[in-house]
């Protein structure tokens, strides 16, 4: 059964700023995520994140001393795997987020908890313009 919080440390991606959305790729190693869990959060899921540095997950710390925080919904339509890795992209509707604030996160290996709000926004326009015909 798929949890309801999901705690992970992930790479990040470079971020992608768009018109209307701001993105980070990431990649979580297979050992840390099974893919019963990636199915559930990373697959056509509406989150809400908290995403912090942490490039050393075995230096003690302290509460309230994770360093600067990106807090914001993002939507993640798919999900990617290979041997090692599970990796996807997360969409934040720029009303949620600041466009610099996404950007300060790219390239960096941070710890990411993510609670699953609903479905993603469909992708396409009115009445799911896209076809697999």
């Amino acid at each position: 059964m798929s949890k309801k919080t999901l705690k992970i440390r992930a790479k990040l991606g470079k971020a992608s700023i768009g018109k209307e959305t701001a993105s980070l790729g990431f990649k979580v190693s297979r050992s840390i995520l099974n893919l019963e869990n990636a199915e559930h959060f990373f697959c056509g899921a509406r989150l809400a994140v908290t995403i912090y540095e942490d490039p050393d997950p075995d230096q003690k710390k302290f509460p309230g001393m994770e360093g600067p925080k990106l807090n914001g919904v993002v939507d993640v339509k798919r999900f990617s795997c290979s041997p090692e890795f599970i990796g996807g992209t997360l969409s934040f509707c720029e009303s949620e987020v600041e466009r610099h604030d996404v950007a300060d996160f790219g390239q960096l290996v941070v710890a990411m908890i993510a609670e699953r709000t609903g479905n993603a926004a469909e992708i396409g326009g009115e009445d799911g313009d896209e076809s697999d015909e």
